[in-house]
């Protein structure tokens, strides 16, 4: 990845992280997802954050990003376009599973 990556950049690509959530879902070990994440950063050009808050936590969390080009851009969310079909019982199975339900 980051090969392909670095690929992109010599031929002039500009690569954008889009920060969505706190919490990574990789499946890899920590250790090779900590040490990706900070090759990873060193190539990225800019940031965008879904708001003011995700973009305070990512300044936090990544300092190195701090020279970077970092935008907010509020994105929608789909609840009135999805029904929302959890029951209760659903719902808290989901929640013990770590599934954040809001």
């Amino acid at each position: 990845m980051l090969l392909a990556i670095d690929f992109a950049r010599v031929r002039g690509t500009k690569v954008i992280w889009t920060l969505h959530d706190k919490r990574s879902y990789s499946i890899i070990a920590s250790q090779i997802r900590y040490l990706f994440q900070s090759e990873f950063i060193k190539r990225v050009d800019g940031c965008i954050s879904h708001c003011q808050v995700s973009r305070d936590w990512a300044n936090l969390t990544f300092p190195m990003l701090s020279d970077r080009v970092h935008k907010v851009i509020p994105h929608d969310h789909y609840r009135q376009v999805y029904p929302n079909n959890l029951t209760s019982s659903r719902r808290c199975s989901a929640r013990q599973r770590g599934i954040p339900i809001q």
